[in-house]
This record gives C-alpha cells, sequence and structure tokens, in this order.
C-alpha cells in the first residue's frame, strides 16, 4: 500500500468548553466555514474535560471564560498539564479586558468576544498552521534525537543479535508500540528475529509471535516489503486487514491481543541485497502513521541495514580469518615434519663426509653448511606461520625458567655468528657479566634471533651491536644495525602483522619477525620500541619484567611500547 497521503482533508477534533449549547452550537457553525471536516465535543465540567483529555488527542480548544464551577484560565491550566500543545481559543461574551489579558499572559493563544464570531474561522486556520508549525519542529528534533542514539547505539556493536535487539529496543517506544526485526535467512545460518513490546508484560505473547515467524511468499506487511522493496502501510488493523495479513486465525487473534490497530513494514537493504525487514506497530491510542513516520521509518531501516550488513560481513571475517589461522597451523605442522627429517639427514650427511676425508670433503661440508642455513631459514618461517595460528587464538603459553640473561644470549650469537658474519656483519655484545630473571627461554630465543636476523638483513655489511643493562625490576636489550634505517612514520606500523617498512621484492621475510618480537615482549609483561632514521640504522630496543609480574600483559593485542 502507498504511503498516507499528506495533502488528504483530515478530520477537525474540537473540544469546546462551554456550558450553553446554544453558544455551543454557535461556534459550531461558524467552524464549519472551515475547510475541514470538524467533530465537536462539549464539555463543562472539570471532570469532563480531564475525562476528554485522557481519552484522544485534540486539535483545537475553545472555552468559554464563566462556567457555574469552572473558568477558563483553570481550562487553559488543564490543557497545559495535559501536554497536549493545541491551540488554546477563549472565547466569552462577558470578560473584563484584566481577565482576558491574565488569560492571555497565561498562554491562552486568542481571544475573542461572542458577538463577533466571524473572526473564529480566520483565528482558527492561523493557530492550526502554527500549532502544525511547531509540532513539525518538534518532531523533526525529536527525529533527530532518536536517529543519532539509533546510530551511536548500533556502532557500539559488530554482533547480529546485538544489532536486531538494540534495533527493536531503540524503535519502542519512541516510534512504536511493537517493534520487530527480521533477518532472513542467508547461506550462512538461519532466520532471526527480534522484537519488542511497550508493555513488558506483552512478553509470552511476543515469544508466541516469534514462533509464528516470516514467511517470505506470504501476504504479511514485511513479506510485502521485502518483495517489493517498498514501505508497506497498514492504516487499520479491522477483522477483514487483519485475516487479509497474517498467516492464520491464530495469528490474527495474537496481533489483536498485542493491541495492532495500524502497522508499518520497512526492507531492510544494503549494498543491493535483502536483508530483512522492520514492522512498526501501534495501538488505538497513537495517532496515525503519516508521511513523516514513514520518512523515519525509512531512514530507521536504512541504517539499521547498515549495521546489520556490518555485522554480518564482520562475522564473515571473523569466520574467515579463523579458516586461513586453522590452515596455517595444519599447515605449519605438515610442514615441521619433512623440515625436521631433512636436518636430521644433513646432519647425517655432514658426518658421513667428516668420516670419508676425501678430496671433495671441503666443497660438500660447504655445501651441507648453506643447505642447512636454508633449512633453518625455512624452519624458521614455518615457526613464524605457526606462531600467527597461536596468537590469534590467544595460545601463547610462556614457560618461565630462572636464566642468566648475558650468558643467554651470548649462546645465541654464538650460535648465529657465521650466519651474521657471511652477511658482513660482525656481532659486538656489551653485557654486565651476570644478569639473573625468569623468563621463556624458547621464546626469548626466537625473539633474540629475529631482531639478529632482521639487523642482518637491513643492515648487511655493518656491525650488529647488542646491549644488554637492567636493574631489580627490568632488563633492556638493544639490537643496533647501521643499515638503511626506517622512516618515523613507520615505526609503528613495522611491528604489525604482514608489515614491513620496505618492498618485500628487495627483502625476504614473511613480515612476521618483528609482530612475533613484540607479542613475545608484551607476554613478558613489557615491549618493544625502534629508535631510526632513513640511511642512520635502527635500534630495537626491548624491555622485560625481570620476574612474572601480578598481571602479565597479554600475548595479542595493543601498540609496542614508545
Amino acid at each position: 500500500m502507498e504511503p498516507p497521503d499528506a495533502s488528504a482533508p483530515r478530520v477537525l477534533h474540537v473540544l469546546i468548553v462551554e456550558d450553553s449549547e446554544d453558544d455551543a452550537g454557535l461556534l459550531r457553525r461558524e467552524l464549519s466555514r472551515l475547510a475541514l471536516p470538524v467533530e465537536a465535543r462539549r464539555v463543562e465540567t472539570e471532570e469532563a474535560m480531564a475525562a476528554a483529555l485522557a481519552e484522544r488527542e485534540w486539535d483545537l480548544v475553545l472555552s468559554d471564560y464563566n462556567l457555574p464551577a469552572f473558568d477558563g484560565l483553570r481550562a487553559l491550566r488543564m490543557l497545559q498539564s495535559s501536554g497536549h500543545d493545541v491551540p488554546f481559543i477563549l472565547v466569552s461574551g462577558h470578560i473584563g479586558e484584566e481577565a482576558a489579558a491574565d488569560v492571555m499572559r497565561a498562554g491562552a493563544h486568542d481571544f475573542l468576544s461572542k458577538s463577533n464570531l466571524s473572526r473564529l474561522p480566520p483565528a482558527v486556520a492561523r493557530e492550526l498552521g502554527e500549532a502544525e508549525g511547531r509540532r513539525a519542529g518538534r518532531r523533526a528534533q525529536e527525529s533527530l534525537r532518536f536517529l543519532g542514539t539509533l546510530s551511536a547505539a548500533l556502532a557500539e556493536t559488530l554482533d547480529v543479535e546485538a544489532t536486531l535487539t538494540r534495533v527493536a529496543h531503540l524503535v519502542v517506544p519512541t516510534v512504536a508500540d511493537l517493534c520487530v526485526v527480521d533477518k532472513i535467512a542467508d547461506d550462512r545460518g538461519s532466520p532471526r528475529s527480534a522484537w519488542a513490546h511497550v508493555d513488558e508484560a506483552k512478553e509470552p505473547l511476543l515469544r508466541r509471535l516469534e514462533e509464528v515467524g516470516l514467511d517470505l511468499d506470504s501476504s504479511q506487511p514485511a513479506a510485502i516489503a521485502l518483495r517489493t522493496g517498498n514501505p508497506v502501510l497498514i492504516p487499520d488493523f479491522d477483522a477483514a486487514t487483519l485475516a487479509a495479513h497474517t498467516r492464520s486465525a491464530a495469528h490474527a487473534d495474537l496481533l489483536r491481543d498485542l493491541g495492532a490497530r495500524q502497522g508499518l513494514a520497512v526492507p531492510l537493504t544494503a549494498r543491493g541485497h535483502s536483508l530483512g525487514a522492520i514492522t512498526f506497530v501501534r495501538g488505538a491510542i497513537r495517532p496515525a502513521f503519516d508521511g513523516a513516520d514513514v520518512d523515519l521509518a525509512v531512514e530507521t531501516a536504512r541504517r539499521a541495514a547498515i549495521a546489520l550488513d556490518n555485522a554480518v560481513l564482520f562475522g564473515q571475517a571473523q569466520e574467515a580469518i579463523h579458516a586461513r589461522d586453522e590452515f596455517l597451523s595444519i599447515a605449519s605442522h605438515e610442514l615441521k615434519t619433512p623440515l625436521t627429517t631433512l636436518l636430521l639427514q644433513l646432519d647425517w650427511l655432514r658426518l658421513q663426509v667428516a668420516r670419508e676425508g676425501d678430496e671433495s670433503h671441503p666443497r660438500l661440508v660447504r655445501h651441507c653448511e648453506t643447505t642447512e642455513r636454508q633449512l633453518t631459514r625455512l624452519s624458521r618461517l614455518v615457526n613464524e606461520l605457526l606462531d600467527v595460528s597461536r596468537v590469534s587464538g590467544g595460545v601463547f603459553e610462556l614457560n618461565r625458567e630462572e636464566m642468566d640473561l648475558s650468558a643467554f644470549v651470548g649462546d645465541i650469537i654464538a650460535r648465529e655468528r657465521g650466519v651474521m658474519e657471511a652477511a658482513g656483519c660482525t656481532p659486538k655484545l656489551d653485557a654486565p657479566p651476570m644478569l639473573l630473571g625468569a623468563w621463556d627461554r624458547t621464546r626469548l630465543d626466537q625473539l633474540i634471533t629475529n631482531l639478529l636476523t632482521n639487523a642482518c638483513k637491513y643492515g648487511a655489511g655493518t656491525p650488529v651491536e647488542v646491549r644488554i643493562e637492567g636493574d631489580e625490576a627490568t632488563v633492556r636489550i638493544s639490537v643496533a644495525d647501521h643499515g638503511i634505517g626506517i622512516a618515523p612514520a613507520d615505526h609503528q606500523r613495522i611491528f604489525e602483522r604482514f608489515e614491513r617498512a620496505v618492498s618485500h621484492r628487495n627483502y625476504g621475510g614473511l613480515g612476521l619477525g618483528l609482530w612475533i618480537a613484540h607479542r613475545i615482549a608484551r607476554a613478558h609483561g613489557g615491549g618493544i620500541s625502534v629508535e631510526s632514521e632513513l640511511d642512520h640504522g635502527a635500534r630495537f630496543i626491548v624491555e622485560l619484567t625481570r620476574r612474572e609480574t601480578a598481571q602479565p600483559h597479554a600475548a595479542h593485542g595493543g601498540q609496542p611500547a614508545a
């Protein structure tokens, strides 16, 4: 169905506070000169006026000043207390100027004498226009506040269920008395829905409504909206309309019990895909949906669809990352077995060459050493890939043991000396005679080796300087080269996964060494940073706690220590 026509004539509901039926008749006659059809009700007591204000929204109040047990000033205050912002026009035959002024100062919109009722139609038309302008301004402000709140709330989550629930609970009671948000099924999951009702006691009925569900081929308003891509307005859920737009008699009874009197369904569409629909339902007390309501509902659906689409995409990305990490873990484990076998075979071959002692011995030894270096490098790359899945999954436990850091780093440098000197990098170690602490031996070996390898790669042909110092709580290890250096703009980025400061075409590797080193340092309660400029080498500084702290840093997330 089409949205309501804002230009269509509406009925003007007028409340007349008057003790004389004859005078009320005169007012009705003058009101009939207006372009709108008029429905007027007369009340003459405070109790009758209170009941009328509680019963419905009024467009206009016309009040006499003098009534037997009531007066115009009291009637004005009752209208103001009720929260209705409608024109109040005082119509009286006998009132002094001072009393009329009091009523006008109190907030009456106009004052007319019963002897000059010809002024009534233009005065009413003017005040109705001004009241409509005030209402339009308030509605626009309320709509902007609602949409701002909606956007802020939806920005806080990337969970599909939370997104659906937040939309439903924000729509109620601001826009509707009942809201149902349906997400249609896709190839990654079953259909889902969320709902909210202004009356919490209706919860059991809402659960039954959820069981009814959404049939995309039915005449349910949400199904029609999804098929057409347009809003569907049901201005009156009378018996025939309910039967036409529900799936069964029980479904119709359920909506009737929920107080549904009018409905508006809007599709949820993002990037050209239909994600679901939002159904807004109002009861009898609410005003009818109009063009502004339809516009607000469409904008609500647009923002909700973007948030829902983002949540779905995020879920798919998480699944893809999980699948990737699982593949890396399996692939790394599978690759480690043949690599270990190859290294063992290589050791056996070197032993056999040493025993033979023939003239080809030096050449074979060199080949064996070259092959060993390449296999060791390949094994390191495989371990880095395995660490990607370990760290991403939060599996990065430490096994701290008491050790001498100075001797430990010295042993690593001795082990790597051949590789470093082959790159033209002479290692230099400046460390105290002994520096005790508790660290994970395997992970610390990995961290130091990664930094030494990095220094040889980007500072080939220059010395590599390693310095160790510490106090009672922390130790500081720095590894410096004199190579190509790193631009200050890249100092943070190089510690991210798969990132590097130079092109991979010129320098090999996976871009994981510094990322893993950073995670290892954080797991030890410390961090890693870099001091460098282009063409002036780089100094990487690692800080570690000497003992496990009461609240150790997480092994993942965060930024390197500055």
